[in-house]
């Protein structure tokens, strides 16, 4: 911690908690990448060498927050596209979700590149594009597309279930993620 920092905080123990509290939050973010890399169900069709690129970077990305962001997509991008899920999820809420999932894509190659991670950027970006192809294959990929446009066109957006499974499952009701509570609660 820098001296301008310490002198923000005081030394009256409000340093020790404030370091306490972010080394918990870290330990939380990785804890929940490695547990959504240890569940993720990957279908056959899915390129085996990308994902574990991802997971390779996920493992070894020295902030912790980061490898729960990309964990998370990659979570999203191989593990929830199953033709049963896009058949009985809201569309609405799908079309909202997939808006977020190509958002991220393209944020965390923008990422990737700017960490000089050409491969795992390559990796992310063919898993994207084919998880778009996955989604055209659904008998609702019409509909679906019809719908992120309308939100796209509203300029308004959507709200999502909740600000949790927003974060965690990026708004699909069915996608649970692990959490680890650093509160003891």
């Amino acid at each position: 911690m820098s001296a301008e920092t310490a002198a923000l905080v005081g030394d009256d123990g409000r340093t020790e908690r404030l370091m306490a509290a972010l080394s918990g939050a870290e330990a939380a973010a990785r804890g929940a990448a490695t547990a959504l890399l240890d569940n993720l169900v990957i279908s056959a069709d899915v390129q085996q060498v990308s994902v574990s690129r991802v997971a390779e970077y996920i493992r070894t990305c020295r902030d912790p927050f980061q490898a729960l962001d990309v964990a998370r997509l990659l979570g999203a991008l191989v593990g929830d596209l199953s033709t049963q899920s896009v058949d009985v999820q809201d569309l609405t809420e799908w079309a909202y979700a997939e808006i977020r999932l190509t958002a991220l894509v393209a944020r965390t190659c923008r990422l990737l590149r700017d960490e000089r991670q050409s491969d795992v950027e390559e990796a992310v970006f063919g898993l994207g594009a084919h998880h778009l192809e996955r989604l055209e294959q659904s008998p609702r990929y019409l509909a679906i597309f019809t719908e992120m446009a309308r939100i796209l066109d509203t300029g308004v957006g959507v709200e999502p279930r909740s600000a949790v499974s927003d974060f965690l499952g990026l708004s699909r009701s069915r996608h649970q993620s692990p959490t680890i509570d650093v509160t003891g609660k």
